[in-house]
């Protein structure tokens, strides 16, 4: 079984790093004390599709994904993080908070016949990483690790990916903890930053994507 474990060459840096969002001290595990708490239903079941590169020629192959789905009795809305050594991306989804939504996480290859390079996507956020087994079936390298069941304001992981030190990992914040901007952007309540872990004050700025480097 070939695997390369290349990560393109902005994203090298070293594999001993400790990820934004899977932090466990009672200060970093969740967000800020006034946050309103409620459990969250979860699911991330693998889906496919057929894709043929230059049809007719080719053989048609499959492509997959996990599709994260979160369901509530108050209406939430969802961050995104992308998380691999020395570098994690954080994006705000752009779904207009409601009690039920999903949110994707895809495994493109960039190229099925010319290259092993796939493109990890997840929340508008993505990673270049050059596998031969993550390209061919995400499921045979790709951990689901999302709980059945999780709270408001705190971190869960979604998946990880161990032979690249990548977690995928989400917060579902509730809407009244929110503020809704001009042309569909939000962020968190400003009035929350002093009690945020300093990791998570970004997602009080009113940007809808930013990166975090160690």
């Amino acid at each position: 079984m070939r695997e390369s474990s290349r990560v393109h060459p902005e994203r090298r840096c070293r594999r001993t790093h400790r990820h934004l969002i899977g932090l466990r001290g009672s200060e970093d595990r969740g967000l800020a004390p006034t946050l309103t708490r409620i459990p969250i239903r979860l699911a991330a079941p693998w889906r496919s599709k057929t894709v043929t590169t230059d049809p007719p020629r080719l053989t048609p192959h499959l492509e997959w994904g996990l599709t994260l789905s979160i369901s509530a009795d108050i209406p939430v809305r969802v961050a995104a993080f992308l998380e691999a050594p020395g570098e994690t991306q954080w994006a705000l989804s752009d779904v207009d908070a409601s009690t039920e939504m999903e949110l994707r996480a895809d495994f493109f290859p960039f190229s099925w016949t010319q290259s092993d390079e796939v493109q990890v996507t997840f929340g508008f956020r993505r990673f270049a990483i050059t596998d031969l087994d993550l390209k061919n079936d995400p499921r045979m390298v790709v951990d689901v690790v999302v709980p059945p069941i999780a709270m408001t304001a705190e971190a869960f992981a979604v998946a990880r990916i161990p032979a690249h030190a990548i977690t995928l990992t989400a917060i579902v914040i509730a809407e009244v903890d929110t503020q809704r901007r001009r042309h569909g952007r939000w962020r968190i309540d400003p009035r929350h930053a002093d009690e945020l872990p300093v990791r998570l004050v970004p997602l009080t700025s009113g940007y809808q994507t930013g990166v975090i480097r160690e």
